[in-house]
């Protein structure tokens, strides 16, 4: 249900911050960042 909404997954992706609805994170040694973020599981 929830892949048929768009909902995106980012498995071995650590967090490095949460700022209002951006959450930063490193993936493969590269910084990249999630906009517009509702839930954080």
């Amino acid at each position: 249900m929830m892949t048929k909404r768009g909902t995106v997954y980012s498995d071995h992706t650590p967090i490095k911050k949460v700022d209002e609805k951006t959450v930063y994170a490193v993936r493969d040694s590269e910084n990249i960042q999630f906009d517009d973020i509702d839930i954080i599981c």
